[in-house]
């Protein structure tokens, strides 16, 4: 019984899962992407600078509230019409841009994350672990104060990041370029597609409300059934009852069995299955100790905070481009843990910049299960570009992390 209680908030995050990815595909199947492609480019003629900053903070604003596979698995669709839009309309310019799409959405996703302590699996690791030993600060782990820091921090990685694609990919030379929808607006059109929007956010604020109740009520079980019948009144809302159409009249059912698994990101998912298996390997070759006796010798007592707090920051972000986050952040737990004591909220900080610096992994395709699927899934992306912008973008949320996170939870906290 103590286990179930133990893992309550992961049965919540299954239903939240589940209600994320039936969603994600309503608004494919309500053609949502193609309404926005449609509004971005056909109807604002927004420059491509514009248009990345979008991607990129509809990427973050998702991963806030959903698992960041969902968000690229929502996003990769519109991605791809973009995507040919561009390659459509300007062939002789478009190779230097068929990276920088894949990267937005990668970027965002990891970005948003950050932002709140239901983002990541991460963060969750981060409060079990803290509860567990009684880390000094364990008061403030909770939605609230998480969100007084985490909104701020994901704000100014949406900057960066759109300052490093930007530079990277030199986009105020497009801003003269003229891109043309190749669709009509009826190829954009479905008739449930209101409804559709309607019922997404709906969805959402509840989960949000629901993940909030979870980690702040003491009635966390009634939170679990609520979960639990919520997901189960949108599989047959959206399955079984037929709705009603823009125009009036029955229009039929949002979802069908064969949505959820046409037109899925095959090739993506399989390249996440390869690095999972990798990384099943690392786990039985116990390269966690080796980590940690790495760290410990990069670590060292007599460090003062202001250069410690960057060192783990770097140490944690540049290794988890190579090894398992969950296996990066537990044994620089554990060292600091050792380096610290009782060092009330200096180690409260070194352990909330390790977190969020496994978050930060925008250079290789196996850092991150998102980055994982949107590389395996896009043609034509370029490993030497990502890894070149994805160094720069993580050298930004090194400084971001290491200098910004102390003084925004002081301020929360002060």
């Amino acid at each position: 019984m103590s286990v179930f209680w133990t893992n309550i908030d992961k049965l919540q995050l299954v239903c939240i899962f589940i209600s994320s990815f039936l969603i994600s595909r309503v608004l494919i199947v309500a053609k949502i992407p193609e309404r926005l492609v449609l509004y971005l480019i056909g109807k604002k003629h927004l420059p491509i600078s514009t248009i990345i900053f979008y991607v990129i903070f509809a990427s973050a604003l998702l991963s806030f509230f959903i698992p960041n596979v969902i968000t690229v698995l929502t996003l990769l669709p519109m991605i791809k019409i973009l995507r040919r839009m561009f390659e459509e309309s300007l062939p002789h310019r478009y190779k230097a841009l068929e990276t920088i799409f894949p990267l937005s959405i990668i970027y965002g996703a990891n970005i948003g994350g950050m932002g709140s302590i239901t983002g990541t699996p991460a963060n969750g690791i981060m409060v079990l672990y803290a509860t567990f030993y009684k880390l000094p600060g364990l008061e403030y782990l909770n939605f609230q104060y998480w969100l007084l820091w985490g909104v701020p921090l994901v704000l100014v990685f949406i900057l960066a990041a759109w300052f490093v694609l930007s530079a990277a990919f030199r986009l105020w030379t497009y801003q003269n370029e003229l891109v043309q929808v190749t669709f009509s607006e009826t190829q954009a059109f479905h008739p449930l597609q209101r409804t559709a929007i309607r019922l997404t956010t709906l969805s959402f604020l509840l989960f949000v409300l629901l993940s909030v109740l979870m980690k702040t009520s003491e009635a966390k079980l009634g939170v679990l059934f609520i979960s639990v019948f919520l997901t189960l009144l949108l599989i047959v809302v959206l399955f079984l009852i037929p709705l009603r159409g823009n125009h009036g009249g029955t229009s039929g059912r949002l979802l069908t069995i064969r949505d959820c698994y046409s037109n899925l990101p095959w090739r993506g998912l399989v390249f996440v299955g390869v690095i999972l298996v990798i990384l099943g390997l690392g786990a039985l070759l116990n390269l966690e100790e080796v980590i940690m006796r790495f760290f410990e010798r990069m670590v060292r007592v007599n460090i003062p905070a202001s250069l410690l707090f960057p060192l783990i920051a770097l140490l944690t972000s540049f290794s988890t481009e190579l090894f398992s986050n969950t296996v990066v952040q537990v044994a620089m737990f554990t060292v600091v843990a050792r380096l610290l004591g009782d060092s009330g909220l200096i180690a409260f900080h070194a352990f909330l910049i390790i977190t969020l610096s496994c978050t930060n992994a925008f250079m290789t395709p196996i850092a991150t299960g998102v980055n994982g699927l949107a590389f395996g899934e896009m043609k034509g992306i370029s490993l030497s570009t990502m890894l070149i912008a994805g160094l720069l973008m993580k050298l930004f949320g090194v400084a971001i992390i290491a200098f910004g996170t102390p003084l925004l939870v002081g301020w929360v906290l002060s």
